[in-house]
């Protein structure tokens, strides 16, 4: 008769480590030590007798499943060649999953994840979904410092020299660009719009994928930051029509201006 499993707990941490890792050079030199699962995420079986993977996203966020401080200073050492523009200040979140062959069926409570068994693409789900939720938090901390910094500078614009030639019209410009750039980062990088291909293929691992993301509040973050980005952009956009409009002004009166030097220039001309 076979010996039943014993129920263990394991611990998932995604790390922020920078803006961004390359991923096609990191899996040339890593495929050479570990087993390369896949590379779009990269996902690595590290030790296969472990159950420690990681989970490297091209937006610099680094998963490890099974996780000890041995295993991440380590790991994130070996990466560490890869990240481009590495983070002084680094963010992190993680996740305990508990796994217990006496279960029925699979639970997404509020500070676990209780399942029968895991496999490869169960820890690929939930190791994406914990560096989506990373990912997010550093996005949304992005988009908060600038809406600190336009306010700041509308602030600034109250100054009577300011207001005649404001508001820095190619700041504005350039906190756009910088705007347009995260949204266009959150939704290509983040992969958000995207459900796994796992996940289409398991009524397991889709009830995993949709319920911790709820549990996440994944769909809500990602409204919150959609709805800052077009605040931010709508408010930009209006900085800018009133740049425009008191420039307008300000020439009108130097036409003004021009004219009557004219008219007095003219006058002392009969005399």
């Amino acid at each position: 008769m076979g010996t039943m499993e014993k129920k263990t707990t394991l611990i998932i941490k995604a790390v922020e480590t920078a803006h961004t890792i390359d991923i096609k050079a990191a899996v040339g030199a890593i495929g050479k030590r570990y087993q390369v699962i896949s590379h779009d995420p990269l996902f690595i079986n590290a030790y296969p007798g472990r159950k420690q993977y990681v989970l490297v996203e091209d937006y610099g966020v680094v998963v490890l499943v099974n996780n000890s401080e041995t295993f991440e200073r380590n790991m994130l050492a070996t990466l560490k060649p890869f990240f481009r523009e590495p983070l002084g200040k680094t963010s992190s979140d993680e996740l305990k999953v508990v796994i217990d062959p006496a279960t029925q069926e699979s639970a997404v409570l509020f500070d676990r994840v209780v399942v029968q068994k895991g496999d490869e693409d169960f820890w690929k789900i939930l190791g994406m979904l914990l560096a989506q939720s990373v990912g997010l938090d550093s996005y949304e901390k992005k988009i908060d410092r600038i809406l600190d910094d336009f306010s700041a500078g509308l602030r600034d614009s109250r100054r009577a020299f300011s207001r005649v030639f404001y508001p820095r019209t190619s700041a504005t410009i350039r906190s756009i660009e910088r705007i347009i750039t995260l949204h266009q980062d959150i939704i290509a990088n983040l992969g958000i719009l995207d459900k796994p291909d796992a996940a289409w293929n398991r009524p397991d691992l889709d009830y995993l994928y949709h319920h911790l993301s709820d549990m996440m509040e994944i769909p809500e973050r990602i409204s919150v930051v959609e709805r800052k980005l077009e605040l931010l952009k709508s408010s930009m956009s209006a900085a800018l029509d009133i740049a425009s409009t008191r420039r307008l002004e300000v020439l009108e009166w130097i036409i003004i201006v021009l004219i009557a030097v004219s008219i007095v220039q003219g006058l002392f001309g009969w005399y």
